[in-house]
């Protein structure tokens, strides 16, 4: 898989989980909830810039757990 893929799920999910952040500032523990959402895409993120991990994310299993992971992360921030 592309990094620049990989690299676009990982702002997606910063992006909705600020959203989210934002949408729902009043509600108890929003940030658990905004963190949960924004935590795998900085930890993607930052792994298409490191070397060692850039090479371990592009293979496609892994890639196939990220888009997975993606996935269900989505489903809780729109189902939050």
């Amino acid at each position: 898989m592309k990094l620049s893929y990989l690299r676009m799920l990982a702002y997606t999910l910063i992006a909705v989980g600020l959203i989210n952040w934002d949408y729902q500032r009043g509600k108890p523990g929003v940030i658990t909830h905004s963190l949960i959402i924004i935590l795998p895409g900085v930890v993607l993120l930052l792994s298409t810039f490191i070397n060692p991990l850039r090479r371990l994310v592009t293979l496609r299993g892994y890639a196939i757990l990220w888009l997975g992971i993606a996935l269900v992360t989505l489903a809780y921030a729109f189902l939050n």
